[in-house]
This record gives structure tokens, C-alpha cells and sequence, in this order.
């Protein structure tokens, strides 16, 4: 008699890109497992009346019952026909299922299983085009950068003669009283004569002018808002100017150059600014250029994917920013209270990112398959090489890029790589480059017979004629 198939599949799409996969058992060949099952688990337990290892499976079951021995072959049979059953429901996983039922009697397992996203790319796609922005540097560019040099390389002066002008360094003793209470008392205060938020234009006005040497007080109200002890009061201020220094900034010269940095004259110094201008200018653009391309190729793709494959890219996100912190010597738990954050919560302030990434990879790994682009396995190969050959520990790198799941991973990344420049190209209107043609050589090299040859018979081989 034929025996039953062990087990059928039946298969339901829910919404989200989802399966539910039922598995449903002969009951007589479960039945069979059941009793190997609990010999399997007599041979390691105890059972009253009988020697290790000797008891009947009928008297393990009565003993240990018989749903926890079903529970146990449960646990089995997911790992063992977990692969069988995405066969036979036809289901091409994107992430691990997980069991979301379980029957023990009759036995009957039902798996949830994440669906590869469906993307679908209308050919409105082949006629986005997007300008790049020109780079260009300002003389005032150049002007403002040694500006700021100059400022950097200020000397500040002392004046013994000249009174206190807006933007001096000065040096003051200063009290602050008001309704009769002292509230600040700070000697050898030394701050810049500009407003802020403990100096008000007011309070600077009333320092212009001054001689070392000289105290004045007089009177002023802060608002209410004002960062400070007497805000909202109307406050006495008593003050003895010390010191004044001015700014005194270098001259633009070749020298002058030479001291900021190794520059031979100042010429060369405004070159290797513009120069350096132009490399930001230019990362700027192309960051800029590649962002809108990607904004252009999302709105002409519908993409449907299972959220377990988002929250995936939560968890590389998330991993990623922990390698950063740790390279930036920062402690990630320490990190995470100066944040006021905890780990679940930074991560789900991830979720945004994470979605416009899987986006993007979903769609450019659509466009691959759209435009014909492919991975050889040569590329990946010398890829691969070039992965193992800059890692640490090369021993260790090469055993893990032997693994058939490892290396297809580094394959979707350089498809991804690939594809994004053929769609930059695209829309920028660079024209694709044109593959080399095969040269044809002699007929019995490309494998086609010349009309003027005849086409002979073969010559029998020794061992064809035994």
C-alpha cells in the first residue's frame, strides 16, 4: 500500500506582503514520530518500573503525557521542514518565518512568512532629467575665507591712552546691586565690547569712551526675559575699566601667508582656498544631484515590501550608528543618556531613514533588472578579492566569503552600486557606454562554416571505431 505524503501545504496571501503557510500531517506517520520521539526522550529520563533506556513508548507517553512529547516533535519538525514546506507552498521568502499556530492533535503547524517585495517601475523613468548646478567660486568666497584667517591670526594690542571703542578687549571690575542687594561681584572680567546676553547695547554704550583707569556707575533695566539675576529690575552697575586691547589684524601679504600655513606667497594661498572651495562646491553638487535623482526614481516606482525587511534596515541603521560612536570614543550607553534616549527609542527614531533607504535599494535593484545590468561572477570574485584583501584578518575574511549567502550579499550591494551610476548617468544625459564588439575571428574559432568551405565529415576517433 502507498504510503500518504507526510505533510500538505496550503497557502494564503495576506496584505503587507505576507503568507500563511498550513501545514497539515498524516496522522498515522505523525503518529510513528510520536513513539521514536519518546523513546528518544526515555533514553535520557527516568521511568518508575522500567531500566534507563528500556521503557515502552507506550509507558513514556503515559508517564510524560502525550501533548509534551507532541510539543517536542513539534519543535523538530519546524527546523527539519521548514525548507520543504516554502517548496511546495511556491513561496520565495525575503525574511525568516515564524510560527504563528500550533495543533498538537491532529498535528498541524501554520507559519508566517515574509513575501519578496513587489516593485513595479513605469517607464516614465526613462525620460527624467535633471540639470546639475555649476560650480563656481567667488572672489568674495576667497576674500571672506582670509577674512577669517586674518581674525584667527589678530594680535590684541594693549591702549593706555585711547578710550574703549565697540569691539575692544577690555578688562573691568563690575558690581551689580538692585533693591539693595548685591547680586554679582566679578574682578578681572574680560569679555569683547559687544552686546550680548549678559551686556545689553546699553550697558556697552555706556563703556565706550572710558580711559584705564577710570569707574563709572550708573543705571539700567534689563526685560524680563533676560538670562540674568536682575531681570526686570532696574539695576546699578559699577564698573573700573583695567585694560583695553585692540584688534590689531595682519596685512594681506605674502608673509602673512606664509605664517598661516606652507604657502609659498599669497597667491598661492588664494589658489589652494579656491581649490579647496571648489572640492566642497562640487561634493556639495553631487550630493545634491544624487539625492534629487533618487527623489525622481521614487516617484515613478510603487514599492510593497514586509515590514520585517524595514525593520532590518532599523537594525543596520542602528548598528552603523554604534560603530560611529565607538569610533568617535564615545560609550554607547553613555551616549544614549546624554541623548535622554534609550536604545528602543533612538531605534524607532531610525524608522524614517531606514524606509527611504529599502526604498531606494528596492528601486535601484528594480532599474538593474529593467536596464539588463549583472554582476558577473568575475566581478564578484575580484570584489571579493579586494573585501578580503583589506580586512585585518584575511584568513578569517576569506572563509566567510566562501558562504554562498555572504557572497550574494556582496553581490546585491555592487548591483545596487552598478545601477545607481547607470541612472545617474541617465539622467544627467551622459550617454551609455558602449560594450566592445566581439571580434570575429576565423570560422572555426566563432563556430560557423564558411559558404566556400565544404563541411566535412568528422574523423572517427580510436576509441569510437572500439
Amino acid at each position: 500500500m502507498e504510503k500518504q505524503p507526510f505533510f500538505t501545504v496550503t497557502k494564503e496571501e495576506q496584505e503587507g506582503r505576507h503568507a500563511l503557510l498550513t501545514v497539515e500531517f498524516d496522522e498515522s506517520q505523525i503518529q510513528e514520530r510520536v513513539n521514536q520521539t519518546a523513546k528518544q526522550i526515555g533514553r535520557k529520563a527516568r521511568i518508575p518500573g522500567y531500566r534507563p533506556g528500556r521503557a515502552p513508548a507506550r509507558a513514556i507517553l503515559r508517564y510524560i503525557g502525550e501533548n509534551s512529547v507532541r510539543e517536542e516533535l513539534a519543535e523538530q519538525l519546524v527546523k527539519e521542514i521548514y525548507p520543504d514546506v516554502l517548496k511546495q507552498g511556491d513561496v520565495e521568502p525575503s525574511a525568516m518565518g515564524k510560527v504563528v499556530a500550533l495543533e498538537l492533535k491532529p498535528m498541524k503547524i501554520i507559519f508566517k512568512v515574509p513575501l519578496a517585495p513587489v516593485v513595479k517601475l513605469d517607464d516614465g523613468y526613462k525620460s527624467v532629467h535633471i540639470e546639475k548646478e555649476e560650480v563656481e567660486v567667488s572672489d568674495e568666497m576667497i576674500d571672506d575665507a582670509l577674512e577669517d584667517l586674518r581674525e584667527k591670526s589678530a594680535q590684541w594690542v594693549p591702549q593706555e591712552e585711547s578710550g574703549a571703542e565697540p569691539g575692544d578687549r577690555v578688562t573691568i571690575n563690575l558690581k551689580v546691586s538692585a533693591d539693595g542687594e548685591e547680586l554679582l561681584n566679578q574682578e578681572e572680567f574680560e569679555f569683547v565690547l559687544e552686546p550680548g546676553e549678559l551686556f545689553l547695547q546699553e550697558f556697552v554704550d555706556q563703556l565706550v569712551g572710558m580711559k584705564v583707569g577710570e569707574s563709572k556707575e550708573f543705571q539700567l533695566e534689563y526685560p524680563d526675559d533676560a538670562k540674568v539675576p536682575w531681570a526686570g529690575k532696574k539695576a546699578t552697575f559699577s564698573v573700573e575699566l583695567l585694560s583695553v586691547k585692540k584688534k590689531e589684524l595682519p596685512e594681506l601679504d605674502d608673509e602673512f601667508a606664509k605664517e598661516v600655513g606652507e604657502f609659498e606667497s599669497l597667491d598661492d594661498l588664494k589658489q589652494k582656498l579656491r581649490d579647496s572651495f571648489e572640492a566642497e562646491l562640487e561634493s556639495q553638487r553631487e550630493d545634491k544631484f544624487i539625492d534629487e535623482a533618487m527623489k525622481a526614481l521614487l516617484e515613478h516606482v510603487e514599492v510593497e515590501y514586509p515590514e520585517e525587511l524595514l525593520e532590518e534596515e532599523m537594525d543596520v541603521l542602528l548598528n552603523r550608528r554604534k560603530e560611529e560612536i565607538k569610533r568617535a570614543g564615545w560609550d554607547w550607553n553613555a551616549f544614549l543618556r546624554i541623548s535622554g534616549q534609550d536604545e528602543a527609542s533612538y531605534r524607532e527614531s531610525l524608522r524614517e531613514d531606514a524606509e527611504r533607504f529599502l526604498k531606494e535599494r528596492l528601486a535601484l535593484k528594480e532599474l538593474a533588472k529593467r536596464e539588463g545590468i549583472e554582476i558577473s561572477d568575475e566581478e564578484l570574485d575580484q570584489r571579493i578579492e579586494e573585501l578580503v584583501e583589506s580586512s585585518s584578518d584575511p584568513k578569517e575574511a576569506r572563509r566567510l566569503y566562501k558562504q554562498d549567502e555572504i557572497r550574494e550579499m556582496v553581490r546585491e550591494d555592487m548591483l545596487v552600486g552598478k545601477a545607481l551610476e547607470r541612472w545617474l548617468k541617465m539622467v544627467a544625459g551622459e550617454p551609455e557606454e558602449e560594450k566592445p564588439e566581439a571580434k570575429e575571428g576565423p570560422a572555426e574559432e566563432s563556430g560557423e562554416k564558411s559558404e566556400e568551405e565544404p563541411e566535412e565529415e568528422p574523423e572517427s576517433t580510436e576509441a569510437e571505431e572500439k
